[in-house]
């Protein structure tokens, strides 16, 4: 018998033997877990002996979330049992204790020592006084794996006008690489009107000279090829941390084998939460995920936003759906809501069959001001016990992830404060939810599971301040990977989120894109 305790760790195992069709005889020991090995310790001492009916056991593994038919049991089994080959190909390890940490830091992260060529040209102009500068060049390049920088292997300079330089490098064939100081303008950034180097200290970006033109007395365009440096997740995990429920099993890196089909359509696994409920994300609105037709759409509705739905047109004549933070109590009844509003009616369109959903408690963060940041000054009206400073309103969230008087970190558990969660079948990612998967505020990372191009803001559940007349939410963007805050932007979308029931049982699947976790 594997013996688990209530967090779905093993702690032990235990030899029977059956001494008729209806019964087992138990033999057990003082069973304990050794915390540096992790391995059972089991002394022949202490012998203890009885009996158990065997519909007895069989209840009891139907009532544990973590037998071996549950999908909470394989998700941490295959984390467990990860092979090297599966490592390579970013699945996920099981780790008690992240690389990095939540909120302070994305998933860990490494580059490749040499990078992708773009397809796309990017023209660079060329002056006639420019012609005669000092470019800095090299034939090769490296990337720094821990920072992404590239460096110029063995620098040259010359001008652009003489010979035996850039234009007779690339007619020979060579392949010549030059570097921006900034953003890439014109030659002004690639240049030096003195005899010096560009350095390579700090550089993000790197060209590849394609065509060249012969020197003019008119303006040239240099055509090049920038060469991306993203990077690979080296922390691909299923790591722990606590929720409201207890001890919560969560996905962080660019994890690959937490697919799952449900209702016909596509979802990542982003944790299981503390009763064993698994908690989904939309990946695919139109297919499975081993289907054919997988596109990775999961915006189910754009142009959304917390608070009353109001009218009111934008510099550029454009009519959008704003929300007044005056109303934020109506969120939490789902009223008034263009959020939730827009998920509820996509959500009821599906057909979801709710016997196998948890009506789960959705987080959207305390509103009162319990670090003190705004030295407990609050508005007139004492509005929600919302923090208030210069015409603002401020969310904990926004003090908490931002790390304004205090170090960041991420939280699942939501049993402080004040009108702070609500009860649905479906709602959207907290701010937290997208911390722990591998997102910091403000800071890139393309090397995170949540991420599959869509240029989009996703609206997050937890709300950021008030300020300007409108409410500020946390987003999430799908291209960069990057949590940011929005102003009621065209493209801020929504993309729901699910929680399965505890004991959900498995019928198939490795969570693989190829081979998705499939549930009754």
């Amino acid at each position: 018998i594997t013996i688990y305790d209530k967090n779905g760790e093993i702690k032990g195992y235990s030899p029977i033997t059956v001494s008729n069709g209806n019964t087992t005889s138990v033999s057990g020991s003082n069973i304990t877990l050794d915390q540096n090995t992790e391995e059972v310790v089991m002394p022949v001492t202490e012998i203890t002996e009885g009996s158990m009916n065997i519909g007895n056991i069989k209840l009891m593994e139907k009532n544990n979330p973590y037998y071996q038919g549950t999908l909470a049991y394989q998700i941490i089994h295959n984390a467990q049992f990860v092979t090297d080959e599966e490592k390579e190909l970013n699945y996920a390890e099981f780790r008690k204790t992240p690389l990095t940490i939540p909120a302070q830091e994305t998933n860990k992260l490494e580059y490749e020592t040499y990078g992708t060529e773009s397809s796309s040209n990017t023209n660079i102009t060329i002056t006639p006084a420019q012609q005669g500068y000092w470019w800095t060049y090299s034939t090769s390049y490296t990337i720094d794996k821990e920072t992404g920088n590239y460096s110029l292997v063995s620098p040259q300079k010359c001008k652009y006008s003489d010979d035996n330089c850039i234009r007779d490098l690339i007619s020979n064939g060579e392949e010549v690489y030059i570097y921006p100081n900034n953003n890439v303008s014109n030659a002004n950034d690639f240049t030096n009107s003195n005899n010096a180097l560009k350095t390579s200290s700090g550089k993000y970006n790197i060209y590849k000279i394609i065509e060249t033109p012969e020197v003019s007395e008119n303006n040239i365009t240099l055509v090049t090829h920038q060469i991306s440096n993203i990077p690979y997740s080296v922390e691909n995990i299923l790591s722990i941390a606590e929720d409201d429920y207890g001890k919560s099993y969560y996905y962080r890196g660019n994890v690959k084998n937490n697919y799952l089909n449900f209702n016909n359509m596509c979802w990542r696994i982003v944790r299981i939460e503390g009763d064993s409920s698994i908690k989904l994300i939309l990946e695919d609105k139109n297919s499975e995920c081993n289907n054919d037709l997988y596109t990775g759409d999961y915006v189910i509705a754009e142009h959304i936003n917390y608070g009353y739905t109001a009218s009111v047109t934008n510099t550029s004549g454009q009519t959008k759906e704003v929300g007044g933070v005056a109303d934020y109590t109506n969120a939490l009844t789902l009223s008034n809501n263009s959020l939730k509003n827009k998920i509820n009616e996509w959500y009821l369109s599906k057909n979801f069959d709710e016997t196998k959903l948890k009506n789960d408690i959705w987080c959207l963060g305390n509103l009162t001001d319990i670090y003190g940041y705004f030295n407990g000054v609050k508005s007139n009206d004492n509005r929600y016990n919302m923090i208030y400073d210069n015409g603002k309103f401020a969310y904990e969230a926004k003090v908490r992830v931002e790390g304004l008087r205090i170090t960041p970190y991420a939280t699942y558990k939501c049993n402080y404060g004040i009108n702070e969660t609500f009860n649905s079948f479906v709602a959207t990612l907290t701010t937290d939810d997208v911390i722990y998967a591998g997102a910091k505020n403000g800071t890139y990372n393309r090397s995170i599971y949540l991420i599959n191009n869509k240029n989009k803001k996703i609206l997050l559940l937890t709300l950021k301040e008030y300020a300007g007349g409108f409410d500020r939410e946390f987003t999430y963007n799908g291209n960069i990977g990057m949590i940011d805050v929005n102003w009621i932007q065209d493209n801020t979308v929504a993309r729901p989120s699910i929680v399965l029931i505890p004991n959900i049982p498995i019928t198939g699947g490795n969570g693989s894109l190829e081979h998705p976790y499939e549930v009754e």
